[in-house]
């Protein structure tokens, strides 16, 4: 993707998606999280409107493993399928996480 294509795309609002947990274990509830990227797309959020933020420095990253990053980036990206533009963070709080 060139640069206008993105910048045409990365349009409005960006919205931190929030990483909703199970109360049994704490683990990222993946279908409650897949529940509200639908919900944000079915309500408006789509390419030119919004953008989706998931991991974001405002959220939950700081709580999260690399591999559940990764989960929730995926479960987002899979479930927003091409109907609104998803940026991940990567910063992390863990220098292990560095190297």
């Amino acid at each position: 993707m060139n640069r206008d294509i993105a910048r045409s795309r990365l349009t409005g609002c960006y919205v931190t998606v929030p990483t909703p947990f199970r109360e049994s274990d704490l683990a990222v509830d993946i279908p409650a999280l897949r529940r509200h990227v639908r919900f944000l797309i079915n309500n408006g959020m789509t390419t030119g409107n919004g953008v989706l933020l998931v991991g974001g420095g405002a959220g939950d990253f700081s709580t999260l493993t690399f591999d559940e990053r990764v989960t929730a980036a995926a479960a987002v990206v899979e479930e927003a399928n091409h109907e609104v533009p998803v940026v991940m963070g990567v910063q992390t709080t863990s220098t292990l996480e560095l190297t």
